[in-house]
């Protein structure tokens, strides 16, 4: 079974790289074949435009899509960015796979976490109405006080290796009770 991780460099992994991405981290420990297809800087916009190459043609069951923070910080309509998620996911469910949501980690740059709330708002709304799974990293990547956990980010925006590990330890977390409840493919 496969699954492609669809979004920015959160999923991609910057600075480090895939190799220490939560993608990484979460296939390893799901022994699940895992595409990362995150590219640094990406928006809605360049997720529609490459859905065809880096997703559908890699004919995976699941795909997770993790975008928005750049779409927010660049400033860009919510109706246009729903309107990119939403005909991904429709071409997705044309190509027969399922698709996982993950919102947006929290920023510690106020500016851009009050810009990032109407998104997930939006991709809360949608998984909801569309009976998508969709997981929030916000539990592992905030503290008690509901600030970014220091030791968890590198800058404002991307996580350090730790948070990148934190967030894998979820998805993983994530992932066994969906594939569980799909499927059985994936042990407790």
């Amino acid at each position: 079974m496969k699954l492609v991780c669809f979004g920015d460099s959160i999923t991609y992994g910057f600075p480090y790289g895939p190799d220490a991405s939560w993608v990484k981290y979460t296939g390893e420990h799901l022994g699940l074949e895992t595409v990362n297809a995150g590219e640094n800087g990406d928006t809605s916009f360049d997720l529609l435009r490459r859905v065809q190459k880096d997703v559908i043609l890699e004919n995976p069951r699941y795909t997770f899509i993790m975008i928005g923070t750049n779409d927010a910080d660049l400033g860009l309509d919510v109706t246009a960015y729903a309107q990119n998620v939403a005909k991904i996911v429709e071409m997705l469910e044309g190509a027969s796979i399922t698709t996982l949501i993950g919102l947006p980690i929290p920023s510690a740059d106020s500016y851009l976490e009050k810009r990032l709330a109407p998104y997930r708002s939006f991709l809360t709304g949608f998984a909801l109405q569309k009976g998508l799974s969709y997981l929030d990293f916000s539990p592992v990547m905030l503290d008690k006080n509901n600030r970014c956990r220091t030791e968890y980010y590198l800058d404002d925006v991307h996580p350090s290796a730790d948070g990148y590990r934190a967030m894998g330890k979820l998805a993983v977390d994530f992932l066994k009770k969906v594939l569980r409840s799909s499927n059985g493919e994936i042990a407790p």
